[in-house]
């Protein structure tokens, strides 16, 4: 998953990490460009990885 970084000068808290989930845009604002730096690198540790308390899905279990 890419995230984008945007500089937005006219908001209380201008540095944008913006990203796609499920075809639906999703920000989150940061005071600063350091902070916004610590949570790319920390959601790019998480997002590859699947939460271990649900069961794992098998595609030929899936009933349409």
């Amino acid at each position: 998953m890419k995230i984008h970084t945007v500089h937005q000068a006219y908001r209380k808290k201008p540095f944008v990490a913006r990203w796609y989930e499920n075809g639906r845009m999703r920000n989150r604002f940061f005071s600063s460009d350091d902070a916004r730096a610590a949570f790319i690198r920390e959601f790019g540790k998480t997002t590859g990885k699947q939460d271990i308390s649900l069961p794992p899905i098998e595609p030929h279990k899936i009933i349409r």
